[in-house]
């Protein structure tokens, strides 16, 4: 059935083998940014439109004197965007979970591992005391100046390391 207001939608075939060729180019381009990645050699925004970029080129290449209404146009586009984009959103899933396993903990340096160590023993002895003086009924106003001061002290280190 024609309607002649309704401007005709591509075949199937033609289509199916624009997917196609969009799939293919994702998967390319997808070893392509892996690579790029590995060497640094640019940004993933840069490869975002380096790739959005070369879909819209391949649909319009394809579909370029066809006369469509907004809708089939929507249509034929994100099935675009969905056919390039997939591999690229598969593998890069693939590489994040690779570079979480492989990642090590790193271990701080000398002075930050010392001062983390300082600020343990100093929270750990001072919260010891206030449970004990709480627990007697001896928390005095010169307790607590005390108390504070210690608090400054720890402070202090936390800011001499960040």
């Amino acid at each position: 059935m024609n309607f002649p207001m309704i401007p005709m939608f591509p075949p199937l075939i033609e289509i199916g083998f624009v997917f196609l060729v969009q799939l293919l180019f994702g998967f390319g381009y997808n070893a392509l940014v892996d690579w790029a990645q590995k060497n640094r050699l640019w940004h993933v925004s840069t490869s975002v439109i380096i790739g959005v970029f070369v879909t819209l080129v391949i649909k319009t290449a394809a579909w370029p004197l066809r006369t469509l209404t907004g809708w089939q146009d929507g249509l034929l586009t994100l099935g675009c965007f969905a056919s390039s984009g997939l591999p690229m959103a598969v593998f890069s899933l693939r590489r994040s979970s690779h570079t979480l396993k492989s990642h090590k903990r790193m271990r701080w340096p000398n002075a930050a591992r010392r001062a983390a160590e300082d600020i343990i023993l100093e929270v750990d002895a001072l919260t010891g005391q206030i449970e004990s003086a709480a627990n007697k009924n001896e928390l005095t106003a010169a307790l607590l100046l005390t108390m504070v001061n210690r608090l400054h002290y720890i402070k202090g280190i936390l800011n001499s390391v960040l």
